[in-house]
């Protein structure tokens, strides 16, 4: 079972990791669409100052102060605003541009062949780059010499190339997200078909063998059970008239004391096959605890019953011998100078019973399999305790559990929900 448990699990774990590698993918993509505005926008302004550089008069001057229209193929191309400057001031204004103070300080802020995002538009600016080295003619130069050197144009278009790239990604990691999370939810709807599988197989796994014990405990029922009654009340009326003292005394103990220990064995073993269901009555769960350690041959038990609330609806006698199998064991576990503790206490919608001892604790790896029939580290047990206590508590709708206490000891915890 563990090696198909394992593969379920793998199976499970293949639809996370491709959901969790879609999703990187996608925002990996996603994050360099940065970079690729950039780009994209460099190479939009570069054919935008092109086209301008074109539709620039090559002979007639451009003077006046003059606000003209965009021309179509400048619109085409999405350009919002388009100034050229004479020495600081706008001589040509097209477009959507705002006030002339406006547009100066926009040309000082901007470098030449600056790519400046905005946002809903982009503005670059195309001037007579500076002179490297100082070399060149000077635009003073140039106007003696009848050239006129190039005018500053500022542009402002809109990033269309850019936005389409945006809604693209965005279309894309939406995709990529509703792919990952349907990816998700397969792994997590597995991993609980799994999980639901290995509790059926593991209760179907539990019937079975209690099904093997019923069968045995019919067996003993009939032909141990009369036998030891007999042989018990024997060697009890033996061990009455004989002194206790001598070898014969002494051996009619050890034969009594051997009867109850079969007895208790056949009662374990018939308490838990015949164990189908429970009839719940109001019980005050404090005097339950109470009753359970008094009824120990010794009773030094530390009892916490503060916080136990005054009833609640539990089978009192299948209770009872739950407390009394794991106050047993609790008190066998502990040293003489340290006495286990016992508390019960409400916690939530739960009734909650909590033994704890003093002794090594539960072997690593062992903390389910302690509750398995048989299963038992002392020589005297009967390995049927805990394993009829999770039959019980089950049978109530509940569970126990062990647990190690980090300062030493074994702790164990029944709960039983309200109903």
């Amino acid at each position: 079972m563990n090696d198909v448990s394992t593969t379920a699990r793998l199976l499970a774990a293949v639809p996370v990791l491709m959901g969790a590698a879609l999703l990187a993918t996608v925002l990996s993509g996603f994050a360099q669409i940065r970079t690729v505005r950039a780009t994209l926008l460099r190479g939009q302004a570069d054919l935008i100052l092109d086209q301008v550089r074109r539709g620039v008069p090559s002979k007639n001057e451009w003077g006046g102060d003059a606000a003209v229209p965009l021309s179509a193929e400048l619109q085409e191309s999405g350009v919002l605003c388009l100034a050229v400057f004479g020495e600081s001031e706008p001589v040509v204004v097209a477009g959507d541009c705002g006030s002339p103070d406006e547009l100066r300080e926009a040309l000082l802020a901007t470098g030449h062949g600056e790519v400046v995002d905005l946002g809903s538009r982009v503005r670059t600016v195309r001037r007579r780059p500076p002179r490297p080295g100082g070399r060149g003619p000077t635009d003073e130069q140039l106007a003696a010499a009848g050239v006129r050197p190039p005018r500053p144009v500022l542009v402002e278009f809109e990033p269309r190339q850019t936005r389409e790239l945006e809604a693209s990604a965005r279309r894309t990691l939406v995709i990529g997200g509703a792919g990952s999370l349907a990816l998700f939810v397969a792994g997590i709807v597995v991993w609980r078909l799994t999980t639901r599988a290995e509790r059926l197989q593991e209760q179907q796994e539990r019937q079975r063998r209690l099904a093997a014990l019923g069968e045995m405990a019919a067996v003993l029922s009939h032909e141990i059970r009369n036998p030891l009654a007999t042989i018990k009340g024997q060697a009890q009326l033996l061990a009455e008239r004989l002194d206790p003292q001598t070898r014969e005394g002494e051996k009619a103990a050890r034969l009594v004391k051997e009867s109850l220990r079969l007895e208790r064995l056949t009662d374990d073993l018939l308490s838990m096959v015949r164990a189908q269901s429970v009839e719940r009555t109001p019980a005050d769960p404090a005097a339950l605890l109470r009753e359970a350690a008094a009824s120990l041959p010794d009773s030094r038990v530390d009892l916490e019953l503060e916080g136990a609330p005054a009833t609640w609806p539990l089978d009192p006698d299948r209770i009872h011998r739950v407390l009394v199998n794991l106050l047993r064991n609790a008190v066998q576990a502990s040293p003489a100078d340290r006495a286990p503790v016992a508390r019960v206490c409400q916690e939530g919608a739960d009734l909650v019973y909590e033994i704890r001892d003093f002794g090594e604790g539960v072997p690593a790896g062992e903390t389910e399999r302690i509750f398995e029939p048989f299963r038992t580290t002392r020589v005297t047990g009967t390995g049927l305790g805990l394993a009829v206590a999770r039959r019980i508590a089950e049978l109530h709708g509940g569970s126990v559990a062990a647990t190690n206490d980090p300062e030493g000891g074994a702790v164990f915890r029944m709960r039983i929900p309200r109903g």
